[in-house]
């Protein structure tokens, strides 16, 4: 039976895990090429009558990952090969859906920022012209709303040819999630707390605003990630034989 060999540590670990109620993992997950993966971002267009037209593509990835998303900053989403040429003109979404087509919509759609510096919806107000990424070649980005460092503090110190760093210039952080028209950071995660982490996740970016280098820029994404921590609620039914198997751990360190 090799009773005399149990340790107390490793009995109390297995008695601590299995009456864990809320036990977090990460799930990094990684979505196929967006699109070509190369100047699949267009750019917005004007219109006869001198109205911008927003232009826009999406991304998705689907997830088979039991469990459910858990309270607080659970959600990392990282940017590959992602480059634009205007941190003001871009929005982008999450929303979470049960499958690839869209049958139910878990929540509502989330933004991971909204044209970072634009301060109200005056036309004229085109928020911050800090690029994303080398024009000649993607960065890596990374965004959660718990994120140590501000987007937008970091965006407005930069101006329209320095690129926000990102992984190849050696920033290792995320950057904050925000939404419309706010320097403070938006609670983007919290917003998935208690979701299944299965299902088709769209990443949705728009260009709204021409240029500034002309109406044939076009910025570009490679892929998009997702970092999702995981909380799986033990079922009521099994709490009694939990606490029985906690009993009979402690009753084994007791015959020692």
């Amino acid at each position: 039976m090799y009773i005399g060999t149990i340790t107390k540590a490793p009995v109390v670990a297995l008695i601590a895990f299995l009456l864990c109620p809320l036990c977090a993992i990460g799930t990094p997950a990684l979505s196929a090429t967006c699109g070509s993966g190369a100047n699949n971002i267009p750019d917005a267009t004007v219109d006869g009558n001198g109205t911008t037209i927003p232009s826009g593509f999406s991304c998705g990835l689907l997830l088979n990952t039991p469990g459910i998303v858990a309270a607080g900053n659970a959600i990392t989403v990282g940017l590959l090969g992602f480059v634009h040429e205007a941190s003001g003109d871009l929005i982008i979404t999450l929303t979470h859906y049960s499958d690839v087509n869209k049958s139910l919509t878990y929540g509502a759609t989330q933004t991971l920022f909204h044209r970072i510096g634009k301060l109200s919806n005056d036309p004229n107000d085109f928020g911050y012209s800090a690029q994303f990424g080398d024009l000649f070649g993607g960065e890596n980005y990374s965004f959660n709303s718990g994120a140590a460092t501000n987007l937008w503090t970091t965006a407005s110190m930069l101006g329209s040819a320095d690129f926000i760093p990102g992984a190849a210039a050696g920033f290792s952080g995320a950057y904050t999630t925000h939404g419309a028209f706010s320097s403070n950071p938006s609670n983007f995660s919290a917003q998935f707390t208690g979701q299944p982490i299965a299902g088709f996740w769209e990443l949705y970016i728009t260009d709204n605003a021409v240029g500034p280098s002309g109406p044939s820029v076009a910025g570009s994404l490679l892929q998009f990630s997702l970092d999702i921590d995981s909380s799986t609620n033990v079922p009521e039914p099994a709490s009694g034989l939990l606490l029985m198997l906690g009993l009979t751990g402690l009753a084994l360190l007791g015959k020692r």
